[in-house]
């Protein structure tokens, strides 16, 4: 038994009971809670991220929020949602970490914000390199490229989902 078909709830009626799903939950939370222990804060959110973008969409809300024990206070659970782990990840200096998890919002208005303000950041700092030197070119490296490339194009499809989303809720 694998621990995604152990925490469908909508398998719980075909082949399991209630009791394995408070188990496999209770087993997730002690997880979470181990890695959140003996790792830093921007591994943890690296890692619960990059198992996100794994699982198929339609598995997503087995597992996020995080649930999440307080230390030796297995009754005191906390949830910890991708929002936060994006947030752990930009407050922790890693940008790439931290868009891994737009597509993983659950709302594409909240993923959209997020890629104008950390699109401003970006267009902030070349600025701020640009008004820094004293030559009129600036040096960017092929990764950096790359990077500004995806997240804005990763926002034009953003809003391009929810301009379709819009017109769909105006034809009902």
């Amino acid at each position: 038994m694998n621990f995604m078909d152990c925490s469908d709830s909508t398998k719980i009626n075909e082949r399991f009971n209630l009791t394995k799903w408070t188990i496999g939950r209770t087993i997730l939370g002690e997880l979470v809670s181990i890695v959140k222990e003996i790792s830093n804060d921007l591994s943890f959110a690296s890692f619960f991220l990059s198992i996100g973008r794994q699982i198929e969409p339609h598995q997503f809300g087995l597992i996020f929020p995080l649930p999440s024990h307080h230390s030796s206070d297995c009754q005191n659970e906390t949830s910890i949602t991708v929002e936060e782990l994006f947030e752990s990840a930009r407050l922790f200096g890693s940008l790439r970490i931290a868009v891994s998890a737009l597509p993983l919002f659950s709302s594409h208005k909240n993923s959209q914000e997020k890629v104008v303000q950390l699109l401003c950041h970006c267009l902030t700092k070349i600025r701020d390199k640009s008004l820094s030197f004293s030559s009129s070119s600036l040096d960017f490296s092929k990764e950096e490229e790359i990077f500004l490339h995806q997240l804005f194009w990763f926002g034009v499809k953003l809003e391009d989902a929810i301009e379709s989303l819009n017109e769909h809720e105006n034809c009902d």
